[in-house]
């Protein structure tokens, strides 16, 4: 099934490509990652505007290959969208 993802502000860039290994992450994890607060990853998981994955209706997780997808459409800003 794929995941959804929606638009939102381009966050600082970082290299994603030492950290591809295909498992899922916590919010934690997501937030290290993304050098971004963890507040800021539960609230645009809430908002479903960043790809998750939910593990029974309390639990989300996020698979790495597809939060790194996310971020490299993201970096590529809103003119390219569509390609």
């Amino acid at each position: 099934m794929p995941l959804e993802h929606r638009s939102e502000p381009n966050p600082p860039l970082l290299d994603l490509a030492e950290h591809r290994d295909g498992r899922l992450l916590t919010a934690q994890e997501v937030a290290a990652r993304l050098r971004v607060p963890t507040s800021w990853v539960r609230a645009e998981t809430r908002a479903e505007r960043i790809p998750y994955v939910p593990i029974g209706s309390r639990y989300k997780r996020y698979d790495a290959d597809a939060i790194d997808a996310w971020w490299q459409r993201r970096a590529r800003g809103p003119w390219r969208r569509n390609q």
